[in-house]
């Protein structure tokens, strides 16, 4: 779950991939791995960056700024939290007859007031397929639903540790069933993070958003999007968890490191398009 910053355009570890044509009547591409990109969430859109890809957050713009973005030939993707309840955000209405579970476990405590969402819950269900519809609505080109991996976390109704594959499941069906409704509106879906289901949702997903593979060494497991022809997003944050859980910087030397182990187990990050926090 990216922070509240405006990150960078694109690694120059990566390759850079063409820019995406700018037609006088929009009409939205596919995207390519190697484009460059950029991620801002909990704020309104800053235009002052020349990138072929932005992912936006959903509530904090409007089609104006996605036509905007149109104009200048950028693809749009919306993000929205597909798993947790947030406050201030002005649809909570919609969800009012669930009750959220266990809140959210971040060590930044950035995200300390959200709560996970049963993602089973048809009136959950109810209000991402409305949440979807307002991208629609608002023109954008793609849906990036972030919290799907609730089989990797604590969410006060999964079944682990007694039985991690059935949690493995009910995010596998979620997806699905993001997926479908996404589809079904013409629009393209990212999978966020879930390094673990790869396999079972690539088919149903366009492309890949993740965080932090670099820094955890697990770039290796996503490059099935790459070999497939499908564009994967990096977003690198510049602190880390060392082994005594204390969080430390990330300095040049520590990259040159990750990128290391990262190429040494197939090729690493190459291929993607990566954004840093905070550059």
């Amino acid at each position: 779950m990216p922070n509240e910053y405006t990150s960078s355009q694109n690694n120059a570890c990566d390759l850079m991939g063409p820019s995406i044509a700018r037609p006088g009547t929009w009409s939205p591409p596919k995207p390519a791995p190697g484009l460059t990109w950029q991620i801002q969430l909990n704020s309104k859109v800053n235009l002052n960056h020349n990138v072929s890809i932005f992912d936006i957050d959903l509530f904090q713009n409007t089609k104006y700024d996605v036509a905007e973005l149109h104009r200048r030939g950028i693809y749009v993707i919306c993000y929205f939290s597909a798993g947790t309840w947030e406050p201030l955000r002005d649809d909570l209405d919609n969800f009012n007859r669930t009750a959220p579970g266990l809140h959210y476990d971040d060590p930044s405590g950035h995200f300390k007031e959200e709560q996970w969402f049963n993602t089973t819950d048809p009136v959950v269900r109810d209000g991402m397929a409305k949440r979807i519809l307002r991208v629609k609505n608002m023109g954008c080109d793609a849906v990036d639903p972030d919290n799907v991996d609730t089989y990797d976390n604590e969410t006060g109704f999964n079944a682990k540790p007694e039985n991690v594959e059935t949690d493995k499941q009910t995010s596998i069906d979620y997806i699905s069933f993001l997926s479908n409704i996404t589809h079904k509106a013409s629009m393209q879906m990212s999978l966020k993070n879930a390094p673990e289901i790869v396999d079972y949702v690539i088919h149903m997903v366009d492309f890949q958003v993740n965080e932090n593979c670099a820094n955890s060494t697990q770039c290796w497991k996503f490059r099935k999007f790459i070999a497939d022809g499908r564009p994967l997003f990096e977003i690198e944050y510049p602190t880390y968890l060392d082994a005594n859980s204390t969080v430390k910087s990330v300095d040049k030397a520590e990259w040159a490191r990750l990128f290391k182990d990262n190429k040494e187990q197939g090729e690493g990050n190459m291929g993607f398009s990566t954004a840093f926090e905070g550059h």
